[in-house]
This record gives structure tokens, sequence and C-alpha cells, in this order.
């Protein structure tokens, strides 16, 4: 059975230079392509310090996205709650439209151009004040 090596370089290269009856300058003088390598254990905290930027950076991408998402929903909601409360406004003016005709005389509904099928029209939305006026001179559209 392997023994796994160990995490760090310099102890990997201490172990081999401890297993290894050669000394290192031997090895080197033997294969002239390689350059000597010095191992600090220092340069660890570069990778460290590196890679705490990069989770720091994929971190702020992160937020970012997530603030944009966000910002998407509170606007989206906020266009809802503004639409909602527009149509609750139109439906308050036409209950009051529709209870101020509703108090009114045939006769007088007449003289503003209305007849009492009218307003059942208006209170239930179907049709505005002006669409009335405007059938009432020119015909319904076909």
């Amino acid at each position: 059975m392997t023994s796994q090596p160990p995490l760090f370089p310099h102890l990997v290269a201490a172990k081999w230079m401890h297993d290894e009856p050669t000394s290192v300058s031997v090895a080197a003088r033997d294969l002239p392509h390689l350059r000597p390598v010095s191992i600090d254990p220092t340069d660890y905290e570069h990778y460290l310090a590196h890679g705490r930027k990069l989770r720091a950076q994929a971190a702020g991408r992160l937020a970012g996205v997530f603030s944009t998402m966000l910002r998407q929903a509170l606007d989206s909601l906020g266009a809802t709650v503004s639409r909602m409360f527009q149509r609750a406004g139109t439906r308050h003016q036409r209950q009051k439209t529709a209870a101020a005709l509703s108090h009114l005389s045939p006769h007088m509904l007449r003289d503003i151009g209305l007849v009492p099928a009218d307003v059942a029209l208006l209170t239930n939305g179907r049709v505005t004040v002006t669409e009335l006026v405007r059938v009432r001179h020119s015909g319904w559209a076909h």
C-alpha cells in the first residue's frame, strides 16, 4: 500500500531527500535542464491571500447579482401595489358615481342623457360616461 504524499511541497521534497541515497547536488548534475528550485513555505501565504481575494471577488459578484434581483423584485412589487391602489381608487370612484346616479329620478337621468339601464353599465365599469356620450351621438360601433 502506498502512502499519500504530504500536503506541502517542502515536505514532499524533504521526504524525497530523506529517501534518496544520492545527494540532491548529484541528482541536479544528472538533470542539467532543470533549474534549482527554492521551496519557501512563505509562498503559501501568497496563495492563501490570492485565494481569499478570489473568494471575496466571487462573493462581491454574487452580492451584486442578488442586489439586482432584489431591486427588480421590489420594483415589480411596487408597480403591483401601485396598480392595486389605482384600481381601488377607480372602483371607489365608480361606486360613488353609481350611488349618485342611483339617487336621481328617471326624469333627471333623461335630462343628462342617460336611461336607468345606463346606470347599471356605468356601475359595473363596462362602459364609461365618455363612451356613452359617444354612443348617444353616433350609435354603437359594429
